[in-house]
C-alpha cells in the first residue's frame, strides 16, 4: 500500500539561451551570452527522464533561458517523457511562439535555429499539446 506520491518534479533547463534580458530573471541569462552557452545532449535528457521516472517523480517541466529555443528537442523529450508516464509543463516567456513584428526579426536567428521561424503559433502550440505538454 502507497501511503503517499512523490510530488517532486524534475526541472530541466533545456537551455541557457534567449530570446530577452530581463533584469528579474532568476536565471540569470542574458542574450551576450548566447553563443558561449552550450546545451545538454538530447540523449543525457532522455536518460534523466527515464531515471527520473523510475525514480517514482511526478513530471517534468522545461525551462532556460527560454526552452522553446530548442523547440523540436523539447517536443521530442516531452512525447519520452510522456511515453514513461511523466506530464511535462514548462516555464516559457513564449517568445518564439507568438514573436512579431521588430521583435522577431532581432531575433530571426534563434528562432531559425529554433526551427520555429517557419511555424505559426497555432501550429506550435498543437504539435506541443499533442507531444504531452500539460
Amino acid at each position: 500500500m502507497t501511503l503517499y506520491k512523490p510530488t517532486a518534479q524534475l526541472k530541466i533547463a533545456l537551455t541557457g539561451r534567449c530570446t530577452n534580458d530581463c533584469a528579474i530573471c532568476f536565471n540569470d541569462t542574458r542574450r551576450r551570452d548566447n553563443a558561449s552557452r552550450s546545451d545538454l545532449p538530447v540523449a543525457q535528457i532522455r536518460d534523466a527522464i527515464t531515471a527520473a521516472a523510475e525514480m517514482g517523480l511526478s513530471g517534468v517541466y522545461w525551462t532556460g533561458g527560454e526552452p522553446l529555443l530548442r523547440y523540436a528537442d523539447m517536443v521530442e523529450l516531452t512525447r519520452h517523457a510522456k511515453s514513461v508516464g511523466l506530464p511535462a509543463s514548462m516555464v516559457t516567456n513564449a517568445a518564439p511562439l507568438g514573436a512579431y513584428g521588430a521583435y522577431r526579426e532581432k531575433n530571426e536567428a534563434l528562432l531559425r535555429e529554433a526551427g520555429t521561424w517557419d511555424l505559426s503559433p497555432a501550429q506550435m502550440v498543437d504539435e506541443l499539446r499533442d507531444a504531452g505538454l500539460t
